[in-house]
């Protein structure tokens, strides 16, 4: 299930880094910010996904690149929210607009280092495939190119985790014994040397 998120969530990464931004001068600016949002969860549970795989294997390094990236995930979807909400209630012409829109600034910066972080110490861990490891690493560079390496990424590592999940044996609960043995007594005989 989560690897399906996380494909998903990489296809809409890329599709608001590549295709929406030119909405940012008509009415449908709100858009670009409520699919980044949306974005925003899907790579908090894609993170902490592949996180939870890793988190044994990932030392030090990635307990930090994980706190940094959720961080700024969850700070990214309160100012991705911001935005569009009061784009809605004042027009897009407020203070609080502008509040909003200069502070996804901050949680970017943040995600993009902890995303290099968190590349690294993936490819460390040795738990997923070097490559996809590589490409989330090359693709917390940022820019257009590097956007599709990091959407391309998350599917890899989604489809990875699916994969696995899927490969996994179901638990089966226990075989019952009958009733009429479970109650009698046995007596083990011992052996005599």
């Amino acid at each position: 299930m989560v690897g399906s998120w996380m494909a998903l969530g990489g296809a809409l990464g890329w599709m608001n880094i590549e295709i929406l931004p030119g909405t940012e001068g008509d009415n449908l600016h709100w858009v670009v910010h409520g699919v980044g949002a949306l974005v925003s969860v899907l790579l908090l549970l894609a993170v902490s996904a592949v996180y939870a795989e890793q988190r044994s294997r990932a030392g030090r390094l990635g307990q930090v690149a994980y706190a940094v990236v959720a961080i700024s995930l969850a700070v990214s979807v309160f100012t991705g929210l911001g935005v569009v909400a009061s784009s809605f209630l004042a027009g897009g012409d407020s203070g609080v607009f502008d509040l909003f829109h200069s502070a996804e600034a901050i949680p970017y910066v943040a995600f993009l280092l902890g995303m290099v972080l968190f590349g690294i110490a993936t490819i460390r861990a040795r738990t997923f495939p070097t490559a996809a490891a590589v490409l989330l690493l090359l693709g917390s560079i940022g820019g257009p190119i590097t956007s599709l390496l990091a959407g391309i990424a998350w599917v890899w590592l989604g489809l990875t985790l699916w994969a696995r999940a899927s490969a996994a044996p179901s638990p089966r609960p226990p075989t019952a014994r009958p009733i009429e043995e479970a109650s009698s007594p046995r007596r083990r005989r011992r052996r005599r040397p």
